[in-house]
Parts: structure tokens; sequence; C-alpha cells
């Protein structure tokens, strides 16, 4: 296997119209419908018939109200499931935001499987594919999905390789992407190189940035799920901040940033707070003051009850994590997650219950309390301790820097899968249910962070006599909680 050192160089520079023609071209060749993608007609296609129907003016509007938007997670292999599922979201759901979920397939650059699945479905009336496969229709066909719609439409996916179906979701409509160059490699993709997924990253950053440039509102998702279990609070936030930094450098001026919930109010609390506030300081420290931030929440990614009910406690305890943060967003889980794939019934049940609890929080807040602060105070400090070694290490140049951190360690992700990430750091949750680190590999935490951690690990760590990998087992099987 060669070295990062050794792959291709990535910069955290804007692209020119060259490089950008020149990347798109040679994605769009690689499947039918991307002969259809044009720019400029697709910049003229959101100014005329999506314009305000779009992410950002939600977010705006929403910021105003003092509204939390709900957003459902939705992908089905047939046309009119899809246009029939959505209305039903909206008006069943109360969903505020819509989703196309991307299919495995697409997802993974494998089209001829995903066409034949796609005609399988229509012939026998049952979605044999797990999203909408919106490459697959191409252009007009999403269109006709988009403007049957009620809310506006975001495209989501989780893979290191995003650019071919979020070309045709923008083309379709969406105004909204979820996408990383470091979560979504680092939990899905075991062997891409950090620089390979940065690179792929920035070809949609600079597609929505000459969008916005040329009139269309639209807005970038960056996601801080870097794990399917329990995540760090600070390297969620340490990812947030470098996800917005990297696509505001492609001319990106909205954005939305995503926290995953561990299940401790107090220190998710804190964390979202942290994560809203590192992510406005780095942006304007780096120029881009005119960059709106939407901070929101995505309910538990971890193993759910097989159990409905027990599912949808679950669901509703995530939602006062987000009230009681003031979160802007919520993407919404459906309780069926922990048996198959989610239904339009299913999904429909998780909203009501998300509406439900929000209700009941209206008001409600977490005021002047010591344990929140405390939290605040450690997970500032390790995500800004990461952040200024990743400046230091690519000298100012994000991109550069955060490629030698994860050959050095200086960034890592507990139980990430891919192989360019140290594996050292490890973390478990405390006797209260915060997520703390067991080791800190080789990041850059001084004596007191890791004291801190250790001191609130001992009362679980004397319960399992001192077995570290017996706790850390527990907690990724959710045992625990």
């Amino acid at each position: 296997m060669r070295s990062l050192r050794e792959r291709p160089p990535v910069r955290n520079e804007r692209w020119d119209d060259d490089r950008f023609r020149a990347y798109q071209d040679a994605l769009l060749s690689s499947y039918r419908t991307g002969a259809e993608i044009d720019m400029a007609e697709i910049a003229d296609y959101h100014r005329r018939v999506v314009a305000d129907r779009n992410f950002p003016e939600a977010y705006r509007a929403a910021r105003e109200q003092g509204k939390i938007l709900l957003q459902p997670r939705f992908g089905h292999a047939l046309v009119d499931y899809m246009i029939e599922g959505m209305r039903e979201l909206v008006e069943q759901g109360t969903a505020d935001l819509l989703t196309w979920s991307c299919d495995t397939y697409t997802r993974r650059l494998e089209f001829e499987i995903a066409e034949e699945a796609v005609a399988r479905s229509i012939e026998e009336g049952r979605s044999h594919l797990n999203g909408f496969p919106a490459a697959i229709y191409g252009v007009d066909t999403t269109r006709r999905v988009a403007e049957a719609a009620l809310r506006p439409v975001a495209g989501r996916g989780a893979t290191g390789t995003p650019g071919f179906y979020n070309t045709i979701m923008v083309a379709g409509g969406a105004t909204e992407f979820n996408g990383s160059a470091l979560s979504f490699a680092l939990n899905v993709e075991a062997r891409q190189a950090i620089a390979s997924a940065i690179e792929n990253a920035q070809y949609v950053d600079r597609m929505l940035g000459w969008l916005t440039e040329n009139g269309a509102k639209v807005s970038k998702e960056s996601s801080t799920i870097v794990s399917g279990t329990i995540v760090p609070p600070s390297c969620a936030v340490v990812c947030g901040v470098l996800e917005i930094l990297l696509a505001a450098e492609q001319g990106v001026r909205h954005h939305g940033v995503l926290y995953p919930v561990n299940s401790s109010i107090v220190q998710d609390v804190a964390a979202i707070g942290v994560l809203r506030e590192l992510t406005r300081t780095y942006a304007d420290r780096a120029g881009h003051e005119d960059c709106e931030i939407a901070v929101g929440i995505h309910q538990w990614l971890g193993p759910f009850p097989p159990d409905r009910d027990r599912a949808l406690g679950r669901i509703s305890f995530d939602t006062v994590v987000a009230a009681l943060a003031r979160a802007d967003k919520i993407l919404v889980k459906s309780p069926e997650e922990g048996f198959g794939t989610p239904t339009k019934e299913g999904t429909i049940e998780g909203l009501k219950a998300t509406r439900q609890v929000l209700d009941l929080m209206a008001g409600q807040e977490l005021t002047h309390s010591a344990e929140v602060e405390e939290e605040a105070h450690y997970i500032r400090r390790e995500a800004t301790a990461i952040l200024d070694a990743v400046a230091e290490l690519g000298d100012g140049d994000h991109a550069v820097g955060v490629v030698e951190a994860f050959d050095q360690g200086v960034i890592e992700f507990p139980f990430s899968v891919n192989e360019n990430n140290r594996g050292r750091a490890l973390c478990a949750r405390d006797a209260a249910g915060a997520v703390r680190y067991l080791d800190t590999g080789s990041l850059p935490f001084d004596r007191e962070i890791v004291e801190f951690h250790r001191r609130r690990l001992q009362s679980r760590l004397e319960a399992t006599a001192g077995d570290e990998y017996e706790l850390v087992i527990q907690d990724i099987r959710a045992e625990l909680r």
C-alpha cells in the first residue's frame, strides 16, 4: 500500500473553471445520464423554477421564527411512490424539509446493477433498491419528482465518491447535499485515501459554489458522523469545522452541519453549542464572514432497538437534546431502523413522535448549567488543539494539514473502517453516559485533558475490573443504554 505522502497532492484552493470542467467531464462520461448536464441551464432552472423553495431560505425563515425544522430520510425506486410518499411526509408527518436518499448501487457507481434493479422494480411494482436512483432516471424525471414536492428537497448519500449522483440531483432541483471529505471516507470507505476524498468533495463544493455565484440558492450539509456508534464530541466538532472551511474555499456560502447525538443530554447540548461557536469562529478567521451556518442533529446512528415502541423512545429522547440545544433542524429516524429499510409509514411515525416532543419542549431551556459549561470547556479545548495542529501541519492550508494530520495520528476517529486512520484512539461511556477518551493515541491533548477523561471513566473501569476492552465492546453494542 502506498503511503499518503505518495498520493496526488491536494490543496485548499478554489478550483478554476478549467479544472472544474475537466473533472466534471470525466465524471459524467461514466454513465449515459451524465450527457444531460448543462451547468448554465441548471442555474437558470434553479432561478426560475426552484426559486425560493430551497434550504437556505428555509433555514433563514426558521431562525426568524425560532423553529426547529424536521427532515426525514426517504428513498424508493419507483417514481410515483416517491411523489406520493413525499406528499404524505408533509401532510401527515409535518415534515419541513424533504430528502432523496440515494440507493447503494448508485453511490458505489454500479450503474448497470442499479439500472437492472430499477427495471425489475417497475416490472414488479415494488422497490429493489434502498433509495431513489436519480442518476438512473436522469434530469427530467428527477425534476418531475422535485416539482411535485411541497417542501425543499435535499440529496443524501454516504460515500467517498458523491459527485455523479449529486450532480444529477442538483440538476433535478435539490438544494442541499450532505457530504464530507472526512466523515464518509473514514466511516464507509475502507481504502480511500484522505487526499482523494477531499478532491471528490471539492468537486461537489465547487459545483455548489458556482451555482451560488450564478443565482441559485443551494446549501452544503457537512456531516460529522465519523462512525456508526459513539463519537467523541470533539471529533465531531473538528470534522464540522474542517468541512466548512474546505467547502467555503470552493465558494459554498450556505452551510448546514450535523452533530450525531450520543445520548448524554448534558454533553450533547454542550457539544452542539461548541460546534456552533467554533464553526463560526474559524469561518470568520479564514475570511468567510459571509457564510451562513445552520447547526442540526442527527438522531441516533448506532444500533436501534428492534422493538418499535422502544425505538420511538429512542427518537423522542434525541429530540429533547435538539430542543435544549436550540438546533436548527433534526434529521429524523424511523422506529423501523432496527429491522429493515424504513417505509414511508414508519418515517411518518418518527416525524410525529419528534414533533410531539418539540411541542412539549417549547420554551424550555438549560440555563446556567455548571455541568454543561464544564463539558463545553473541555470539548472546546480538545477541538481547538486539533484544529490548531492541523493548521500548523499544513502551514495554514487545511487540506494539506488534514492529510498530514491523519498520517501522524493528530486526527483520528475511533472505530473508523478506513486503513488510513491510525486506529489508536479509543472511547467509551462514563457512568453518566457521556463519551470519554479511553486512549487518546497521538491526539495533541495536554495532561489535564487526558486525566479528565480517565477520571470520568474510573467508576465504570472499576465495575469491569479494569477490563478496558470489555468497556468498549459494551458500548459499541449499545448494551449500556
